[in-house]
């Protein structure tokens, strides 16, 4: 199973460093039974900035194991395919990107839509505290 790239490993904990443990875990809890419940949304499910760090702590470090391994198969199928960019829709803190680009360093560029500004700022940071 792929693993967090130690640099956005190190970001990550940066991140999640910044707010109280106790409100992450309130945060994992409360963004947990709602998913559960599995009907439509109907405001923003991560609404702080406790739930965004929250949400990729316990999220992207699976996230990124499924599509890095999915990513992985499909490259070894098709050898000689070199992408040059991406889309990911709904990427949230951008854990798909990540696991492409250790699959394929010919990305250049990566392009992530998400509806909620606090998960691309938040993917933005990871990528500059990791020195992207």
């Amino acid at each position: 199973m792929a693993v967090l790239p130690d640099d956005l490993s190190a970001a990550l904990d940066d991140e999640l460093g910044r707010h109280p443990v106790a409100r992450l875990t309130q945060s994992v809890d409360r963004l947990s039974a709602r998913y559960r419940q599995g009907d439509a949304a109907t405001s923003p499910i991560l609404s702080s900035e406790a739930d965004v760090a929250a949400y990729a702590g316990y999220r992207m470090p699976a996230t990124y194991a499924a599509v890095h391994a999915v990513l992985a198969e499909a490259a070894s199928r098709a050898p000689g395919f070199e992408p040059r960019t991406q889309i990911d829709v709904g990427g949230g803190t951008g854990a798909a990107v990540w696991a492409a680009a250790q699959v394929w360093p010919s990305l250049a560029k990566c392009t992530v839509l998400e509806q909620v500004a606090g998960a691309i700022g938040l993917g933005k940071r990871l990528a500059a505290g990791a020195g992207l």
